[in-house]
């Protein structure tokens, strides 16, 4: 196939390096790629943070979500009750919960016009600093208990 994948980890920076031969790939026009190479740096996981909580509820469905505190993008997700979001950068997040009524792994904002109510959001409220944001520094684990 001319697809050779080599890996090389050194104890200072593991690196992945992928490298495709010239024609590997074809397009269905017959025109074929060129050769390409591209490599991946890994950090290890004393660099990265971790953010581990649990949620206490009732519902039956949840969505939890770990959302960047500066562009409110959700940057992973799970609906486990115990969650372990690993391998963060350091910065400033926020935990969001979804109570997912309508089991569709989403969260539905509601309809005016069809008089929908939007499913309830929780967030991980510190009550010592009164901020949702948590802010990790790397080797640190943070933990955001939520209750609802």
């Amino acid at each position: 196939t001319g697809l050779a994948i080599s890996e090389y980890v050194s104890r200072q920076k593991p690196t992945l390096s992928i490298i495709t031969a010239e024609g590997a790939f074809i397009a269905a026009d017959q025109d074929s790629s060129e050769q390409f190479e591209k490599k991946f740096n890994f950090t290890e996981a004393e660099e990265t943070a971790v953010i581990v909580g649990n949620i206490s509820t009732t519902a039956p469905n949840i969505i939890v979500q770990l959302i960047s505190a500066s562009s409110k993008k959700v940057i992973k997700e799970t609906t486990e009750r115990q969650f372990r979001f690993s391998y963060l950068p350091a910065g400033r997040y926020m935990v969001r919960v979804i109570n997912d009524t309508n089991h569709n792994g989403k969260l539905d904002i509601g309809n005016i016009l069809t008089r929908e109510v939007p499913e309830d959001v929780h967030y991980y409220f510190d009550t010592y600093y009164k901020t949702k944001v948590i802010e990790v520094r790397k080797n640190w684990e943070a933990t955001a208990n939520i209750s609802f």
